[in-house]
């Protein structure tokens, strides 16, 4: 039996690993050193925190007390509790309906706020939000510190130590800092940061821009703006905005990248024309925007400019008006010795060494939390997050209810370490684009875990996009994701169809562990990057949901998706489909499921999205990854990889046994080898989130 020792922040932990877990199943350069995954909070979610009030009795410091009676507005004295709250102690809200007219704001100190209960709880307190902002706000207030931009060594693969230049360079450094690691483009990932093709015809008036010929880089061709101006950004790689008459970019990504640009040949559009801060570059051909093709065979549009659509939340930058790095690592400072600083944790892959920026974080509040309470978003039209958690460390979200958000029911931002569990999320007011998101890893992102949580109808239910590395997604429960308006499902013959529930949604999350959950599909798309390295073991991908044959036929009917340049991936271990799906299939028009193609299939590898071009664009997707040990409902058997000759399935890459809360279901919860054979027997419970949504009501007791 292997000891492996895990130390996060500023404590260790030891744990006995058996050998089983070490299986050969995955080769070790698709898992973090260790070959374990690791999320969360160091010991858990703490329960040794102090009551400090009950809001409805008194409030020490203050005059005010909340009613609870759904009549009487309770912000300010929710909101008075928090902020005289002492480190440590937890504001106690009992069992009751309390109006809420504005955001309810954490102090930035280690407090929680605690409610009688949620979901299956016998007693509920309810947060009824009038207001037009967020519902509740969990903000720890990061300083930033500044870049250290020297680092000479220790950014390979395991390593805990970074060496920078000199003593100067980490003079400011204190042990519990964080590290955001980050470097410029990686070329052995192509392409990730955000971005995606679009035609140029009539999206470039002649008044405003004119393409001029690069004098550094011949043949290519760049726009300026006609009224001249100074550009934002200090340096631009070709790599990053180029237009091409190709179908397709692959062919030019080569010639393209790391090409420099002169500051004079290039242009940066500050919410210019296509509403984005934009940099534009022109390669060879066609040379009149006005005479751009229609989209070609492959989806692509031929002659498009590439632009980075998420610039403004993707990643971070490197220096103080760019380059805007997409990936990176971030770490807790435990010592520093000198130019020399010693990590919380290693490094999950070697940096190239190219552009290396370490972002410094002074923390503000940690230790925050949000238990037991139900907030039901109560306005005509809402258009907020519902819980923001920002700017903190080893804080939580656990057993809250939220219904009827607008944007994200629950949204972390530069955050690392924290947890997100036993929490229900459903029926948004809309789940259009841009909304209706369930729990949602946006901007960067560290070892945080998401696990036991049921989400409901949401547009995409578990979603990661920007800089995340190291996320747990565990045992997660999704039923029913949509595209369509005020939350509500499609009838027969809408447009709508099955959305992607586990999604990554751009610039590149790497190194992210999905294990146990039940939902419809996997995907990682395009829009505004790609992802590398993710982990899908032992879940179940149904694709068939509770409404599927509303659906429209074609769309909506891939079990794992990874669009262009998501690359080395691992699916081990999982089931794919459900039984009547073949003959789901066949009665609307007589076609059966792919093992792998376009739509209507378990796999589908290297495509544009969801374009209707069902054309594979990209062939490395399907190249680097691993698939081995799953079942699938087209081939009705599990199939390995002939090169892989272990078949031997460890219970878990992150847990070392079947943990308490799992109470008498079955472990390992999802089996391939003894996959479900009827339609009866897939819909039993097989996980503690799946349970609790079939064994008991929907929705919350709220008016």
């Amino acid at each position: 039996m292997a000891v492996l020792l895990w130390t996060t922040g500023l404590f260790s932990m030891i744990v006995a690993v058996p050998p089983s877990m070490h299986a050969s199943v995955i080769p070790e350069d698709r898992l973090p050193p260790g070959g374990m995954f690791h999320a969360g909070i160091s010991g858990g979610i703490p329960a040794n925190y102090t009551e400090f009030c009950d809001v409805t009795d008194r409030i020490p410091g203050s005059v005010i007390r909340a009613r609870g009676d759904g009549v009487n507005d309770d912000s300010d004295a929710i909101n008075a509790a928090l902020a005289l709250c002492p480190a440590g102690h937890f504001v106690f809200v009992p069992a009751g309906t309390y109006r809420i007219s504005h955001t309810i704001h954490f102090p930035p100190r280690a407090v929680v706020l605690r409610g009688a209960g949620s979901q299956n709880d016998a007693a509920h307190t309810n947060l009824l939000c009038y207001g037009t902002g967020t519902a509740v706000s969990i903000n720890g207030k990061f300083q930033f510190g500044g870049r250290l931009r020297n680092v000479r060594e220790g950014f390979s693969v395991g390593s805990k130590v970074l060496t920078f230049s000199s003593r100067l360079e980490t003079s400011s450094l204190s042990a519990g800092d964080i590290l955001v690691v980050a470097e410029d483009c990686d070329p052995r990932l192509g392409i990730t940061m955000g971005g995606r093709l679009e035609s140029l015809a009539g999206r470039l008036p002649a008044a405003r821009f004119q393409w001029t010929a690069s004098r550094s880089s011949q043949g290519a061709y760049y726009v300026s703006a006609a009224g001249g101006g100074d550009p934002h950004i200090a340096e631009a790689k070709v790599r990053q905005v180029f237009y091409s008459p190709n179908p397709g970019v692959e062919a030019i990504l080569a010639r393209a990248h790391n090409s420099l640009l002169a500051p004079s040949e290039w242009t940066y559009g500050n919410q210019d024309s296509l509403a984005f801060n934009t940099l534009y570059v022109r390669l060879p051909g066609d040379l009149n925007p006005a005479s751009l093709p229609p989209v070609g065979t492959d989806g692509v549009p031929e002659g498009g400019v590439w632009y980075n659509a998420g610039i403004a939340w993707g990643g971070t930058y490197l220096s103080d008006k760019g380059p805007y790095a997409h990936h990176g690592q971030g770490f807790k400072v435990v010592s520093k010795n000198g130019a020399t600083v010693t990590l919380d944790r290693p490094f999950y892959w070697s940096f190239i060494g190219k552009g290396i920026t370490a972002n410094r974080y002074t923390p503000g509040g940690t230790g925050m939390g949000l238990e037991d309470l139900c907030i039901q978003v109560m306005q005509a039209k809402p258009s907020n997050d519902a819980v923001v958690v920002q700017n903190t460390t080893d804080s939580w979200v656990k057993n809250v209810e939220v219904k009827n958000a607008s944007k994200n029911f629950i949204v972390a931002t530069d955050t690392i370490d924290c947890e997100f569990r036993h929490n229900y999320v459903h029926e948004p007011w809309d789940s259009q684009g841009g909304s209706g998101y369930g729990i949602r890893m946006l901007g960067w992102n560290f070892n945080n875990l998401v696990e036991d949580n049921i989400a409901y109808s949401c547009r995409h239910s578990y979603v990661v996009d920007g800089i995340n590395t190291g996320h747990i997604f565990g045992y997660n429960f999704s039923l029913d994701p949509n595209d369509n308006t005020n939350g509500r499902l499609p009838a027969v013959g809408n447009d709508g169809y099955l959305y992607q529930d586990f999604l990554t949604h751009g610039s590149n999350p790497r190194f992210c562990l999905y294990e146990g959950n039940v939902g419809a599909r996997a995907y990682c798309d395009f829009v505004h990057g790609s992802a590398n390295n993710l982990v899908f073991f032992r879940n179940h991908f149904r694709l068939h949901e509770g409404h599927i044959l509303m659906y429209v036929f074609y769309k909506g009917s891939e079990t794992v998706d990874f669009d262009r340049w998501n690359d080395y991936m691992t699916v081990v271990g999982n089931i794919l489909g459900y039984p009547a799906m073949q003959a789901d299939q066949k009665a609307k028009d007589g076609r059966p499921m792919e093992y792998e193609g376009s739509y209507r299939a378990i796999y589908r590898l290297g495509y544009n999205a969801d374009d209707n071009a069902r054309v594979v664009s990209d062939t490395t997707p399907k190249a680097t990854l691993l698939r081995h040990g799953n079942f699938d409902y087209v081939n009705n058997a599990v199939v390995w990889d002939p090169a892989i000759p272990d078949h031997h399935l460890p219970d878990s890459y992150y847990l070392i046994g079947k943990p308490a809360w799992f109470g008498n279901l079955r472990w390992p919860a999802i089996d391939p080898t003894n996959a479900p054979t009827s339609e009866e027997v897939s819909l039993l419970p097989i996980i503690p989130a799946m349970e609790r949504f079939l064994n008991a009501p929907h929705s919350s007791p709220t008016q």
